[in-house]
């Protein structure tokens, strides 16, 4: 009789599919399950002892209606502590962000794993440990938060600051150029001015000497 074949391998089974977006993954499931438990808890520490305890009368007279309405109030809390749940996951994406958090998870899960399976390097290529993030200064852990939104508004800002630096640039250059042409224009008048108080004081000495009548015949005669 021959011995049975050996059992064939079998192929290692596929990672798990990362739960879709809509779909609550283990880490939602399992957020859920720990709210609905603390509210169940909760909930039931309003015992009906304890109700009637805040309505004596008609826990005395009518302890039917009181049982009925302290029982129509308890679901009626866990009724809405449930639908607040729910629209907490829907505004706040709660169940996204927990998916979100295993991709991340599984990420770091197989790079762990790669890691183990390669050769550590050796020598100088044996990389630096890095300090955990959590020892790591505030202004460091904010920093690497706000670099990938802001460069490029960094970028914005720095060709408008050197486009009106350029510009500032050329105005002064103008600005200077009408200021030499300003102070040459001051000189002439100013030239003028002394020319026309020269010939004041030349005219005034005539005239005080009564010989202003000469000078202008003099000048006719010149002319003439």
């Amino acid at each position: 009789m021959q011995p049975p074949p050996p059992p064939a391998e079998k192929s290692p089974s596929p990672p798990p599919q990362p739960p879709l977006a809509a779909t609550p993954g283990p880490l939602a499931q399992r957020a859920r399950e720990i709210y609905m438990k603390a509210l169940t808890t909760t909930i039931q520490t309003c015992s009906y002892s304890a109700f009637a305890a805040c309505f004596p009368t008609p826990a005395a007279q009518k302890p039917e209606v009181l049982k009925s309405a302290w029982k129509q109030f308890v679901d009626k809390c866990q009724e809405r502590g449930q639908w607040e749940w729910g629209e907490i996951e829907r505004e706040r994406g709660v169940v996204e962000g927990f998916n979100g958090l295993e991709g991340v998870l599984a990420e770091a899960r197989g790079r762990m794993n790669k890691s183990k399976t390669q050769p550590p390097p050796s020598g100088d290529q044996q990389p630096q440990p890095q300090p955990p993030p959590h020892t790591l200064p505030p202004s460091i852990l904010y920093q690497a938060h706000l670099i990938t939104p802001l460069t490029p508004i960094h970028t914005t800002l720095s060709s408008y600051l050197t486009a009106s630096q350029t510009e500032n640039a050329q105005l002064y250059d103008e600005i200077l150029a009408q200021r030499r042409e300003i102070e040459k224009l001051v000189e002439e008048v100013e030239a003028r001015v002394g020319d026309l108080k020269e010939a004041g004081a030349v005219l005034g000495g005539a005239v005080e000497e009564g010989t202003l009548k000469g000078v202008l015949g003099e000048g006719e005669g010149m002319d003439g």
